[in-house]
């Protein structure tokens, strides 16, 4: 569900244009061709997962999905840094693209892959089943919520995000652990012997 409530849908790089907000974002804070600056940074969302895809096999799920996270979070407050201090528009859309394209870095792809090396072959369809679900339901919270947010409190509504992202940041990194090269047991072992409250 992190994936989802990261924002990502917020900016526009889901498939299916009708969960597209870029445009609603752009022209909410003025951009004289929202649709462009939408196209602008949908376009780096597509770019940026052809550049990162081999990166996936070479370096480790939780460091991806963490670093993926800090420069989402990153780009968002310099959003809003920016917005308010009136920089430049174009300066703005950048740190949106900066937002896409580290998305495509870890949290796009790195989600799918945990989800089925954690698994045991026989349970994958299941857990696959059942994180698609989860990932759906979080996206249509975004889909019905965002749009009343956006009109209510405008480029703040990037804060509850930011919140949502400091939040799956603390979580993973207690709570997700890495299945790189890993077989499905070690990391159910894992798991079974993590405890939170433990001194050891």
């Amino acid at each position: 569900m992190g994936q989802q409530l990261c924002g990502i849908n917020s900016v526009g790089t889901h498939n299916y244009q009708i969960m597209a907000f870029a445009p609603s974002i752009l022209a909410t804070l003025g951009f004289d061709q929202p649709d462009i600056s939408g196209f602008v940074v949908t376009s780096v969302g597509f770019v940026s997962s052809v550049i990162f895809a081999p990166m996936i096999h070479k370096f480790r799920r939780k460091l991806l999905w963490m670093i993926g996270f800090v420069l989402m979070m990153i780009s968002f407050i310099a959003f809003l840094i920016s917005q308010d201090t009136n920089a430049h528009s174009a300066l703005k859309v950048f740190f949106l693209c900066m937002f896409v394209s580290v998305f495509q870095l870890g949290p796009g792809p790195v989600v799918w892959f945990i989800s089925v090396e954690m698994f045991p072959v026989r349970a994958v369809a299941a857990a696959q089943g059942v994180a698609t679900f989860f990932n759906w339901v979080a996206n249509t919270i975004v889909f019905l919520i965002f749009p009343i947010l956006l009109d209510k409190i405008g480029d703040r509504v990037l804060i509850v995000f930011i919140v949502f992202q400091i939040l799956v940041l603390i979580y993973s990194t207690f709570f997700v652990m890495e299945t790189l090269d890993r077989t499905p047991e070690d990391v159910l072992d894992d798991y079974q012997s993590f405890n939170f409250f433990s001194d050891d």
